[in-house]
């Protein structure tokens, strides 16, 4: 009980300072915890899209290498506890308890006016610090200059791509996003940078601060879609750039023993078996046993955090690539952004669904679901009939489906009075109605991810309901 009333307070308390963005405050509670992570060498991940992926899969290495590894990733699906991880599993609730009980009363007394992310930066540096950590992989929450994580004087800086995210904070233009993730980099420390960055910018920006640049060359991962589009394939550069980076530690351990020594007890053989880690809801596949009037039925589903315009276009057609043969039921819940219908545009225009359903994340940012449904229709009313045709035999990852030896097998819940809500409902249509040849995606808000899951059957950890209230 203490946990959820402390998360629920930690909830009340503004995500940022829109007016104000900067380190004072985190610095000030940091120097108050007496610097936690000053002995602990720290990767520091930022990007639009892919970040969270490559810092699952470099901690995943750490941790299969021998090193005691503590990770700071958001958002949270189903439990805050998700965001501060060591070795692979959350924090306890007295782990977050405990540190929140200090945080907010060093606030109080210091007068702080900390945000909630600032906190929550806070807490996880202290829970690894408690912990002992022998590594960190740190994910900065939103840009990188102003991002409370970036206090750290990292062993690495990683920044995955660069897309249009966040207009309201971190600019309207790739260019400016681009000054925002640099602003990570540090004078003499190694910078790897993913493909879908703008390279120029990048490496000017590494050049004036002092930072080694590397960046990696994804190649082979370059589609171009019909439509022109070029598309990285998402799997394929988040596990490229984990590799760069694992590769760029082992030669700093030799190159700088000082301070890179301990990911010398690396191996690049056995760590990189780490590289297939993966977080919830990042194009995660499950066989959804669904129970009807006539019968079972497994039915084939989907999670993806695909929440902005390059997230939601590669999304779209890498489905479109791995299921031509298969029609598509799309469950989408957005929160609001100024870019809302660039986003949905994708699932209309390439997907061509059999249907969409609409649905409202529990969360005062959340897009209504008829606001929602309004856009869809106008878009969809813009659509010209298309002659695609499927390539004819099945495709690798259809005979996978089709065979079900992908993804992990859960089966829905029934519908209560008590999960009437909007996603619950959305995603038990979009199972119900599902035939064969047929598949639902589910992408979105993370808002929308913890009753979606809970939805089709996923059996997991799950915080109780609490007030999300300013909590972006």
């Amino acid at each position: 009980m203490y946990y959820n009333q402390l998360l629920s307070q930690l909830y009340h308390v503004p995500f940022y300072n829109p007016a104000k963005l900067g380190l004072q405050n985190i610095t000030r509670l940091n120097r108050k915890l007496h610097d936690p992570l000053r002995k602990i060498p720290v990767v520091h991940i930022a990007g639009t899209n892919g970040k969270g992926s490559v810092s699952v899969k470099l901690a995943e290495c750490c941790r299969i290498g021998g090193l005691k590894t503590g990770l700071f990733v958001s958002p949270h699906i189903s439990t805050f506890r998700e965001r501060i991880q060591i070795d692979g599993s959350p924090v306890s609730e007295y782990d977050i308890s405990d540190g929140l009980k200090e945080i907010f009363k060093l606030c109080q007394d210091d007068n702080i006016p900390a945000t909630y992310f600032e906190i929550t930066t806070a807490l996880a540096f202290l829970c690894f610090k408690e912990r002992k950590c022998d590594v960190v992989v740190l994910e900065a929450g939103l840009g990188g200059k102003w991002d409370s994580t970036n206090i750290v004087h990292p062993a690495l800086s990683v920044i995955t791509s660069v897309q249009l995210d966040h207009l309201n904070i971190l600019g309207n233009t790739i260019e400016e996003i681009a000054i925002q993730k640099a602003g990570i980099m540090k004078p003499g420390v190694d910078v790897i940078v993913g493909p879908d960055c703008p390279t120029d910018i990048m490496k000017s920006e590494a050049s004036r601060i002092g930072a080694i640049f590397h960046q990696v060359n994804c190649s082979d991962a370059v589609k171009s879609s019909p439509a022109g589009d070029l598309l990285y394939d998402p799997e394929t550069v988040n596990t490229a750039i984990a590799t760069a980076a694992l590769d760029t530690l082992l030669r700093c351990s030799r190159e700088k023993p000082d301070t890179h020594a301990v990911f010398g007890a690396l191996s690049t053989s056995e760590a990189a078996t780490g590289l297939s880690a993966a977080l919830p809801c990042r194009y995660e596949f499950f066989r959804c046993r669904v129970s009807s009037a006539i019968g079972e039925s497994i039915v084939p589903v989907i999670l993806d955090l695909a929440h902005n315009e390059a997230g939601i276009r590669t999304l779209a057609w890498k489905i479109k690539n791995h299921y031509p043969n298969f029609s598509v039921r799309i469950v989408v819940g957005m929160s609001r952004r100024p870019d809302l219908r660039n986003c949905i545009e994708p699932l209309v225009t390439i997907l061509k669904p059999q249907h969409i359903y609409c649905v409202e994340a529990p969360h005062p940012r959340a897009v209504p679901e008829n606001e929602l449904r309004d856009l869809i229709s106008e878009l969809s009313a813009q659509q010209v009939e298309s002659n695609d045709t499927p390539p004819g035999g099945p495709t690798e990852e259809e005979r996978a489906l089709l065979s079900g030896s992908f993804g992990q097998e859960v089966t829905a819940r029934r519908a209560s009075s008590k999960n009437n809500d909007s996603v619950h409902k959305g995603v038990k249509e979009a199972l119900s109605a599902c035939k064969e040849g047929e598949i639902v995606i589910v992408c979105g808000t993370a808002f929308i991810m913890a009753d979606a899951r809970y939805a089709i059957g996923v059996v997991e950890p799950r915080d109780s309901a609490v007030e999300f209230c300013n909590m972006m």
